[in-house]
């Protein structure tokens, strides 16, 4: 009665995986039992580590029987053009007197272009993306694989009356292959707005390496 149980599973569909050719589909969910008197909490930091206390959307300890998730993903792979999408929606069944039962999402767009002409991997086994192998390997005469990337998420973590915030962020970075084993990122993440929550109106930004 007291431990948590959870139960997931996802289901991926790929039509098109050729080399340099991908297209996927996937949906996924599971259903937590988070047992006798075990908070729920739902936090996020902006993909980003700017401090000790950089969590800027934050529920708090829920109190519910169940936690539903369900998710919906999407990629597809053009020679160096990569775009993939995520949402996820979730339910809270909450079992405190009172308090109604509360519904959060998210989700993200992602797209890359790789410049040296690479295309991203796609491993059907697992319905994954894996990092481009580079064409020309640096110290054998070539300079590595170079990847343009551009990112906006969504968190929305409020809801009747949890007020946890709404946050969009916006990223742009540049990854360097310069072998198949090791890879260099270079990010700069902006908060474009906090709705809600006790950090209502925070922007910040960060650069990293």
């Amino acid at each position: 009665d007291n431990s948590p149980l959870a139960v997931g599973g996802r289901l991926t569909l790929s039509p098109v995986h050729t080399e340099g050719r991908v297209w996927h589909v996937g949906f996924g969910g599971n259903v937590v039992y988070p047992g006798n008197d075990n908070p729920i909490r739902f936090r996020a930091r902006p993909e980003m580590r700017v401090g000790v206390d950089d969590r800027l959307i934050d529920t708090g300890d829920l109190f519910g029987d169940n936690v539903n998730r369900y998710g919906f993903e999407a990629a597809g792979v053009y020679g160096p053009l990569t775009v993939q999408g995520e949402y996820d929606f979730v339910h809270v069944n909450r079992d405190e007197p009172g308090r109604p039962d509360v519904d959060f999402n998210g989700w993200y767009v992602l797209g890359t272009w790789i410049l040296t002409g690479e295309s991203r991997i796609y491993e059907f086994e697992r319905g994954i993306l894996k990092n481009p192998k580079p064409k020309g390997v640096v110290g054998k005469g070539g300079i590595g694989a170079w990847e343009l990337a551009l990112r906006y998420s969504n968190l929305d973590l409020s809801d009747e009356d949890i007020d946890g915030g709404e946050e969009d962020n916006f990223t742009v970075g540049i990854n360097w292959f310069p072998t198949p084993i090791f890879k260099l990122m270079a990010n700069y993440v902006r908060v474009l707005d906090v709705d809600g929550g006790g950090n209502s109106g925070a922007e910040p930004d960060a650069f990293e390496i």
